[in-house]
């Protein structure tokens, strides 16, 4: 995953296209992104995991929005798992999942 960050001056901006790690994984929209991520993979694939938490992840800026890589805990039966789940949010409003796969656990 490559990062590449220009400075100028005081200002700090992270390039179109480029990944880059979310340093607050407990931010609030990062945590409604997870919560939605595990929400829709519930209606998609009819199961019943509990979203727990936002382990890491990072976003890419993209021409309409953004794009999040995340690693979610979920709990699947009273057991602990833990999931990678790609969300694609518009700068338009909607969220659309673009994937969710198991990972650990």
């Amino acid at each position: 995953m490559a990062i590449v960050e220009v400075n100028v001056g005081n200002w700090r901006a992270t390039l179109p296209g480029v990944w880059k790690p979310i340093i607050d994984v407990k931010n609030p929209h990062v945590l409604e992104i997870g919560e939605f991520a595990v929400t829709e993979h519930n209606k998609e694939a009819k199961t019943h995991l509990k979203f727990k938490s936002v382990v890491t992840g990072a976003t890419q800026i993209v021409a309409a929005g953004v794009n999040y890589l995340l690693v979610v805990a979920a709990m699947d039966g009273g057991v602990t798992k833990y999931y990678e789940a790609g969300v694609y949010d518009s700068c338009m409003g909607y969220k659309k999942l673009t994937s969710f796969n198991n990972i650990l656990g």
